[in-house]
């Protein structure tokens, strides 16, 4: 929990939260450990510049369905202005063709809830066929959700 914190306090001065091509957390800084903390932290991806004046500037950061979720996850500890961004960026990126996911997409016949039981039941060998019936969804389908190829961000 202190490292979240501490995550939460990097990112109110050094962070942005926006919509580039995709959904995106960044963070900027001149100190190296920083940056590899960070990027360890939220399985960022770290890349290197330089300042006008040559100091190396480094970058941490991510994007699509993890930035979503660490955007979600820091939402309530961040400030009023950040929130503001936070929120603009998901939103903007829900209506966007492919953006949503999981239970926000329209189109969802299943819950988060849902998606844990198809998964414990295959666990402990129920049929995809089976499942798909009790859920009303096709087989293939359950197969998607079982092997993380869909509802993915589902843990």
């Amino acid at each position: 929990m202190k490292t979240l914190y501490w995550l939460v306090g990097l990112l109110e001065g050094e962070g942005s939260f926006d919509l580039a091509n995709s959904l995106r957390l960044r963070y900027g800084t001149v100190d190296l450990d920083s940056a590899n903390k960070v990027t360890q932290k939220i399985r960022g991806n770290l890349t290197s510049g330089h300042t006008p004046t040559g100091r190396t500037f480094y970058t941490v950061q991510i994007h699509g369905i993890l930035a979503y979720q660490w955007m979600v996850m820091l939402y309530p500890l961040m400030s009023a202005r950040r929130k503001q961004q936070i929120k603009k960026s998901v939103e903007e990126w829900l209506r966007r063709p492919g953006g949503t996911i999981g239970m926000l997409n329209g189109q969802a016949k299943l819950t988060e809830k849902d998606i844990r039981e198809i998964r414990r039941l295959a666990k402990i060998r129920i049929t995809h066929d089976i499942i798909g019936k009790m859920f009303r969804v096709c087989r293939s389908n359950v197969g998607k959700i079982v092997n993380r190829k869909s509802w993915s961000h589902v843990s």
